[in-house]
């Protein structure tokens, strides 16, 4: 398994890690480094896991459709909790607004 250590890009590695997980956590961490700091992804049994927790039901939606968009070969299993903290609720809007008039 490996996990993003805070708000940076260091990576914690697994001896079993693998080139896939690494690949999906550069991509979750190009959307935005803060928003996907406690997700965990796995792989299990030919199933890409999803897990740990987001701020928001938008970035739980975007992790998934990030995961599956990169792993075409895998199921991908959402196992990730939304953390609706009014703070980090907050920040989580904030990262939408900065989204959506980026895309604009």
């Amino acid at each position: 398994m490996v996990a993003f250590n805070d708000s940076d890009f260091a990576i914690l590695v697994s001896p079993s890690e693998t080139t896939t997980e690494r690949q999906l956590y550069e991509r979750l961490f190009i959307q935005e480094p803060d928003t996907f700091r406690f997700v965990q992804i796995h792989i299990s049994n030919g199933v890409l896991v999803l897990t740990g927790t987001v701020d928001s039901y938008f970035e739980k939606a975007l992790a998934v459709q990030v995961a599956r968009r990169s792993v075409f070969q895998l199921d991908v299993a959402d196992e990730l909790q939304v953390n609706p903290s009014i703070s980090r609720t907050l920040r989580s809007l904030n990262r939408i607004a900065r989204h959506a008039t980026s895309n604009s």
